[in-house]
């Protein structure tokens, strides 16, 4: 079966109400089936309010061994530099792959393409989602591209970025790779399930999955736990693994070329349990770290395939990264949002590792350099 959809049909549709846009594909009942499916967006074009093209609200949905490519979305090329929801200088209409709501959801042996501006799958308040042999790929673009356009949104606004706030009126960065998508797998906080009851997403699983180009590949970092095996992210746009509390990540790798291996951005998460492998790649861009952790109690093991690395990124413990920073006003904000303890890191790369001064009573083997900062912190260098 093949179902083609000319992008037109959603230019082509009143404007909507419903804040997520249109759907291609709406899931409403129970223990539902596709399997060998082929679905393609035909053309460019996208809707006055954006779509996703599934929207799963049912539970015991399975997909099987089918193959989904997604386009049209609006302004396309410059991922959010130019703002979301209120306030964007350019009113940007997403074009999702799916939307989660229901329970026991399985996707298997599926291969995902987006071609446009939005999340591949995104999670609200689904319980016990199970995502087995996806293969995923997004767009990313060299942000020295941009500059060569004699007109649009880039040359309209003088090359400056007015999104997010902390970088407003920034010149946008030459030398670096910019996602043309949002995230691969997201789990957002919560959602409401068909029946109308508001719930935090739960239970989240991924095996043996491959993430490439998308923003954030694997963004579970809103999820009540997770378990992550045997997958593999290549040239994140954002970053290659965002994790939660009480998550187990085994047998996983992926490159750090253009983005962050590893993110646990929120000093509420707790006890997350990682083993990662770092792999090389031949053409890194960008001044990024290599992982940004905080919260407390986490086990963390990042070792390394191929040779020693062209450019050493540091693993910042105790620093979300670029949003919250030494610029902000607010001492209290700054060192909640910051806070690192009772991280015990095993670094078998030849990365450095920093402990900020917001990181207090961790465990840290290195073999690369260790700067401490922090507060009764115990770090050991190793070969």
């Amino acid at each position: 079966m093949r179902i083609e959809i000319d992008t037109q049909v959603y230019a082509d549709m009143p404007n909507s109400k419903n804040p997520h846009g249109y759907m291609g594909f709406r899931i409403y009942g129970d223990s539902i089936t596709f399997v060998g499916g082929e679905f393609e967006d035909i053309g460019e074009q996208v809707g006055p309010r954006g779509a996703n093209e599934f929207v799963i609200d049912a539970n015991d949905f399975t997909m099987k061994d089918c193959s989904v490519t997604i386009r049209g979305s609006s302004p396309f090329g410059y991922g959010d530099l130019y703002g979301k929801g209120r306030g964007a200088v350019a009113r940007l209409k997403k074009h999702a792959l799916m939307s989660v709501m229901g329970d026991r959801i399985l996707v298997e042996n599926c291969a995902f393409k987006v071609f446009s501006y939005g999340h591949g799958i995104h999670l609200h308040g689904a319980q016990d989602a199970v995502f087995r042999k996806v293969n995923m790929l997004g767009m990313l673009r060299r942000t020295d591209e941009i500059y060569a356009e004699t007109s649009g949104l880039a040359k309209e606004h003088d090359y400056k970025m007015m999104f997010p706030d902390w970088k407003q009126g920034q010149p946008i960065p030459k030398g670096e790779m910019l996602s043309l998508t949002e995230d691969g797998i997201r789990a957002y906080v919560r959602g409401v399930n068909k029946d109308g009851e508001e719930r935090a997403t739960g239970y989240v699983t991924l095996e043996n999955c491959t993430l490439t180009r998308m923003r954030s590949c694997i963004a579970l970092t809103a999820a009540s736990s997770a378990t992550v095996t045997d997958c593999t992210v290549r040239e994140a746009g954002g970053t290659a693994y965002g994790l939660p509390s009480d998550c187990t990540v085994r047998n996983c790798k992926g490159d750090a070329a253009f983005s962050p291996l590893l993110s646990i951005p929120y000093s509420n998460r707790r006890n997350a349990d990682i083993e990662l492998e770092l792999m090389g790649h031949p053409n890194e861009m960008g001044d990024h770290p290599l992982a940004t952790l905080v919260g407390s109690g986490h086990t963390i093991t990042i070792s390394y395939e191929g040779r020693n690395p062209k450019q050493l990124r540091p693993i910042m413990i105790g620093s979300t990264g670029e949003r919250y920073t030494e610029d902000n006003s607010d001492a209290s904000e700054l060192r909640s949002k910051n806070a690192a303890s009772g991280i015990t890191l095993i670094n078998q790369t030849p990365h450095p590792v920093e402990l900020t001064e917001f990181a207090s009573s961790n465990k840290v083997k290195s073999r690369g350099a260790i700067t401490d900062h922090g507060v009764d912190n115990t770090v050991r260098k190793v070969r």
